[in-house]
């Protein structure tokens, strides 16, 4: 784990500047959490920005909370229920429609050949210039998508196919938004508004 959290902060395994506290409740199995102590103040605010929506391994997506917010969390309660229009705003935010304000007036272009994924920006004068292509899969050995992809109406939301379900990304960086678990889905038809979305597996 530290090896790993090492590579994504840029930093060596041998000096880190973080300190791991992992608490098992077995032999075998771990509590879901841990604890992550810095040396500097720097290296935590990266931590906070680049471990966030982590994806380590196939299955588990991390969180990254500063300790002192802990507190809060607790005083939720068991029945606290997130209000609809967070769950909305989370996803629906104003960074994924960055692009239509580019200054050369730039669409967006989607390549895949072998496999790779790759989304570039385009205009007549300039040609193909890269927007994002899979770089932080890359960084943890993975391929960003192996199987099928899906643009949202407006082109706000680009949608890649796992067997598990499927990833919704945008924004400046093409970040992971939202995940939705549907075994095997096969397709995805979202509303005019890009508001509403539905999944099938036929």
């Amino acid at each position: 784990m530290k090896r790993k959290f090492s590579k994504v902060l840029g930093t060596s395994a041998e000096q880190p500047g973080f300190e791991i506290d992992l608490r098992y409740k077995n032999d075998k199995e771990s509590f879901p959490c841990a604890i992550l102590r810095f040396e500097e103040k720097s290296l935590f605010e990266l931590a906070t920005k680049e471990l966030a929506n982590f994806e380590f391994g196939s299955k588990i997506m991390l969180q990254c909370v500063p300790f002192d917010d802990i507190e809060m969390y607790r005083n939720l309660g068991d029945n606290f229920v997130l209000a609809k229009s967070d769950k909305v705003g989370t996803m629906f935010t104003d960074d994924c429609r960055n692009w239509m304000l580019d200054e050369k007036c730039r669409e967006q272009l989607l390549l895949r050949y072998q496999q790779e994924t790759e989304i570039h920006s385009w205009h007549s004068f300039d040609g193909l210039q890269k927007y994002y292509c899979g770089e932080k899969q890359k960084e943890q050995n993975k391929v960003w998508c192996y199987w099928e992809v899906h643009w949202s109406p407006h082109g706000n939301f680009f949608t890649t196919f796992h067997k598990p379900g499927i990833l919704i990304w945008g924004g400046d960086e093409m970040q992971n938004k939202r995940r939705f678990m549907h075994n095997q889905v096969t397709n995805v038809q979202f509303s005019p508004t890009e508001k509403y979305l539905v999944t099938w597996n036929g």
